[in-house]
């Protein structure tokens, strides 16, 4: 950095190396051992996302230094990330002094935009560069946040759908301002900047979403939200946040936000609410995460979140001295972790899939399965073991999302089948979970007659193909026990009518219809 001596670099680098060292520490803590190669080196070889996280005017890599060093600790054992950090207007980061076209996105899966500039605005050349970015064939991924006005707006308001996500122009002051400020345990019963450094986050209601099959409907928090021990339901408070929006999209705006070529119109959705709490600032609810699912239209996925507050180490730092903070960390961290997973482009989401599944196929338990076994056993073994490391969403997601079941779901037989289901206790998602890992085990894992203990993963096109297999038999056996079920159900009830005959013959003496 200019104006820094030799002496002084070697200091600013020792205090970034011993920051780091305890960051780790931290993580490890809530996270455990995530050395997966090392422990499973016969699992499949997680896809690596790249992420390029780009600030510009008084924003610091230094205060990102938590999110950075929880990313690239992969805690995630179906993921790895990798994160370059450049700067528009300061000698600081992996790529300092750089402008969008000094960058090549094509090096990058992901775009993380943490602006504090309220202008100039995005040159049209670089507009056009993320735009491009995020189109097919890259489908790139974007996180916009900033903060109050004008914080963030030079970079994120001129890109298209990432720009209406967020209220840009929200006060920082006075009574209309949006204050997620959570009381904290300081003597004053005032709300103040003491509040924000506590281990007191604010609560933040989040969306319920419907996953499942069309009879075992559950409702869930977006993917986003999802957490390996819950739903995320706390961010990090602030005295003035931005807004995360949902725009409407209707026929003005369909250039910016197309529909698939099946017609199918995406929609941007808030997924969690904020509430403001401080009695001298007006109560109201406010947008904290929206999301944008581009997948389906053949464009890259968006999160904006409402203030890049939630992501510093300044924010965070309150929470490390306490158990109640320790806890609070471990879901902003697992928010953080979710934003890099769903931001990634679909191949990579399907190579997570992959990753997932191969990884429970040799597990002490899973091997213990006989081959005969019911096929909801399969299922709720398969299950159990994907939890271990995923939320419960996506472990739905992983185990509804075969495209043979997607489209399945259509079939006018299945619509059926799926009608007669809510009649009787059966889980159209353990079932195809069981489908899924006997499947597997049968075609590369323990069940195959040649097959010995693995010292690496399977060919993609294997896994893909036994977890269509899968599937396919996964609905036949759905389909079976639904007969059977039914078969079983007119024979109780002819019983049932063969004994109200006899009994009103016995009371009577005559004969009747029934």
């Amino acid at each position: 950095m200019p104006g820094l001596n030799a002496e002084m670099l070697e200091r600013l680098k020792a205090r970034n190396e011993a920051t780091g060292a305890e960051l780790r520490a931290s993580i490890s803590s809530r996270w455990g051992d995530t050395d997966w190669a090392i422990r499973f080196p016969w699992w499949r070889e997680p896809p690596e996302v790249r992420i390029l996280i780009y600030a510009d005017g008084d924003n610091n890599f230094s205060d990102l230094a938590h999110v950075r060093t929880l990313l690239e600790t992969n805690p995630f054992p179906f993921v790895r990330f990798k994160v370059t950090t450049a700067h528009r207007d300061e000698v600081q980061g992996d790529r300092p002094l750089a402008r969008l076209t000094d960058l090549n996105l094509d090096d990058f899966d992901e775009l993380w935009l943490f602006g504090f500039n309220g202008a100039p605005a995005l040159p049209e050349e670089e507009r056009e560069l993320v735009e491009r970015f995020m189109a097919a064939p890259k489908n790139g991924g974007v996180l916009v946040t900033g903060d109050h006005r004008p914080l963030g707006r030079a970079l994120g308001e001129i890109i298209p759908r990432v720009g209406a996500m967020r209220r840009w122009d929200l006060e920082a002051f006075g009574p209309d301002r949006n204050s997620s400020l959570e009381q904290g345990p300081d003597p004053n019963m005032s709300f103040n900047a003491q509040d924000e450094a506590d281990d007191r986050p604010q609560t933040i209601h989040y969306t319920r979403f419907p996953i499942g099959a069309p009879a075992g409907v559950r409702l869930m928090p977006h993917p986003v939200l999802s957490g390996l021990d819950g739903p995320i339901d706390v961010l990090p408070d602030h005295d003035h946040e931005g807004e995360a929006m949902a725009p409407l999209v209707n026929a003005q705006n369909l250039a910016t936000w197309p529909s698939s070529q099946a017609g199918h119109q995406e929609q941007p959705v808030v997924i969690a609410f904020g509430h403001v709490k401080d009695p001298d600032v007006h109560f109201k609810q406010f947008g904290v995460i929206s999301v944008y699912d581009g997948h389906t239209v053949g464009l890259g996925r968006i999160i904006a979140d409402s203030s890049w507050h939630h992501w510093l180490n300044s924010n965070l730092r309150g929470f490390e001295p306490t158990p109640q903070g320790q806890a609070a960390l471990k879901k902003f961290d697992n928010y953080f972790l979710n934003c890099g997973a769903w931001l990634a482009p679909p191949e990579m989401q399907n190579a997570m899939r992959l990753t997932a599944w191969w990884s429970v196929v040799w597990t002490d338990e899973t091997v213990q399965i006989p081959p005969d076994a019911p096929m909801t056993v399969f299922g709720a073994q398969a299950t159990k073991q994907l939890r271990n490391f995923a939320s419960a969403c996506a472990v739905s997601e992983w185990v509804l999302g075969s495209d043979i079941f997607n489209k399945g779901l259509f079939n006018s037989a299945l619509v059926q089948v799926s009608e007669r289901i809510s009649l009787f206790n059966l889980s159209v998602e353990q079932h195809l979970a069981g489908g899924i890992l006997k499947a597997l085990m049968r075609e590369v894992g323990p069940h195959h007659p040649e097959k010995k203990f693995p010292t690496e993963a399977p060919a993609d096109e294997l896994l893909e193909t036994a977890i269509v297999n899968g599937t396919t038999e996964a609905l036949a056996d759905i389909e079976a026990q639904l007969d059977s079920e039914t078969l079983s159900i007119r024979a109780a009830v002819a019983r049932h009518r063969a004994t109200i005959l006899a009994s009103v013959e016995n009371v009577s003496g005559n004969s009747i219809t029934i």
